[in-house]
């Protein structure tokens, strides 16, 4: 995984044992060392800004239509940030739970990092992962 892919898992596992398909953007390139972060997209509003941009303190980025790859209003969002070491990355790819799409524009995923970096949602030691 690259920083900025857009990647598709069939069944993404939920803390609370569910599943469901997901798109998610990985914010970051791992080492053996250091896990992937990996930040879930939805295209449900819930009550969430149709601003497009930053909304750091609201914990999402939201995507226009047709920008990149996303055909739709999406919302990058930052409550849940996903670790995913290399054995665990290795394991969903071979069971056909990880897939590439897309690699977002260099100026997007940048955008995106830069706003979780002022949210209260990422942690130190995640935010060190972030170049």
């Amino acid at each position: 995984m690259k920083k900025g892919e857009v990647i598709f898992s069939p069944h993404f596992k939920f803390e609370d044992g569910g599943t469901s398909d997901k798109f998610l953007v990985a914010l970051n390139e791992a080492t053996q060392t250091t896990p992937h972060l990996l930040v879930l997209v939805t295209s449900k509003q819930r009550g969430k800004s149709l601003h497009p941009g930053c909304h750091s303190k609201e914990g999402y980025y939201v995507m226009p239509p047709n920008t990149d790859w996303f055909p739709q209003l999406s919302w990058i969002m930052f409550n849940r940030i996903y670790e995913y070491n290399c054995g665990l990355e290795l394991k969903e790819y071979f069971e056909g739970n990880l897939k590439t799409k897309y690699r977002l524009k260099e100026a997007n995923i940048n955008a995106i990092i830069n706003c979780i970096k002022q949210s209260y949602d990422i942690t130190p030691a995640q935010l060190s992962l972030l170049k």
